[in-house]
């Protein structure tokens, strides 16, 4: 999760030259600097993404994505979520080589379900600079082809390992059931795409802003480890993702909660006690946004009526 990103001032009269709407200058600004983004201009950034960030209901989101597609600012992946920006490395070039050989490592994190491997490719050649030599180019290539050629395994779903297996097999059996109409089959699963993979990388990009150096799990085998209470925390406990990746979102903005969740097990472990946190945070809040404002009005014009009450009673006794 990166901490900033440059917006240089040429975007926003590039923006007004193509007509672009507000929101849809504002969205283009967003993708070059919200915190998915990294130094290759591709990245993982669904329309759900960017709507909770901006508080854009999706439609809105979509409708931007396609404007900003259409003047050739962006391309979108369907199949794996991603964005990926041409012209990112134009205007955030290289700075030196380690720069240049850090952002090649990015490859490795592109799904086998990404589809704009050439065009990725053609921007890197385009405008990688003196910084990347025709070798390099070409192992990245490689790397890239080999990326998104080999699928992710679904190992991580310890089916057979948990202690509720009457749980597992008949949540099993209903998957099986939707199987068609619900998600891919397993020898087309993608790690990386998934949804558990999403929750750990929140909880790990937690734990690292908080200390660089803490360890946290480094490749597929050990961040599956990770992904298995995840998977249990929904399958088995009847969690839904909505409310894991909301109480996750929370979990990372507290400043006592994420001292403590810095394990994926932890946040299965404290998951009931963490909701009970949220609920009570709200009811000492006022419950919900809308409500407290509510509130606050009803509050303010209770005191603006005493108020003028207590002039006219001093008026009448003067």
């Amino acid at each position: 999760m990166r901490k900033f990103g440059i917006i240089h001032s040429r975007y926003w009269n590039w923006a007004l030259e193509k007509g672009l709407d507000e929101t849809s200058k504002v969205l283009g600004a967003y993708l070059l600097s919200c915190e998915h983004g990294n130094s290759l201009g591709c990245f993982r950034c669904s329309q759900a993404y960017a709507a909770d960030d901006l508080g854009y209901p999706i439609d809105t989101v979509s409708i931007g994505y396609e404007k900003l597609a259409k003047n050739d600012f962006l391309i979108f992946c369907e199949k794996s979520r991603f964005v990926l920006i041409p012209k990112y490395l134009r205007w955030n070039p290289f700075q030196n080589k380690n720069h240049a050989k850090g952002t090649l490592k990015l490859i490795n994190e592109i799904p086998s379900s990404f589809t704009l491997a050439a065009n990725l490719i053609e921007s890197m050649e385009k405008y990688s600079g003196k910084f990347l030599d025709k070798k390099q180019i070409s192992e990245a290539k490689e790397t890239l082809s080999h990326t998104v050629s080999k699928p992710y395994p679904i190992d991580y779903r310890d089916k057979d390992k948990d202690k509720d297996k009457e749980n597992i097999k008949k949540t099993n059996k209903k998957k099986s059931d939707l199987s068609d109409r619900t998600r891919a089959p397993d020898d087309e699963f993608d790690f990386y795409a998934s949804f558990e993979y999403r929750i750990i990388s929140k909880i790990i990009a937690s734990i690292q802003e908080l200390d660089m150096n803490c360890k946290v799990p480094e490749g597929e085998e050990a961040l599956k480890k990770w992904a298995v209470h995840v998977d249990r925390l929904n399958r088995l406990d009847k969690r839904t993702e909505e409310q894991i990746e909301f109480v996750v979102d929370w979990v990372v903005k507290d400043p006592f909660w994420k001292k403590n969740i810095r394990s994926a097990e932890k946040l299965r472990e404290k998951f009931d006690q963490l909701v009970a946190n949220i609920q009570s945070e709200r009811k000492l809040r006022g419950g919900t946004g809308q409500g407290r404002v509510e509130q606050n009005k009803q509050a303010c014009n209770d005191f603006v009526s005493e108020m003028l009450s207590e002039a006219d009673h001093g008026s009448e006794q003067s």
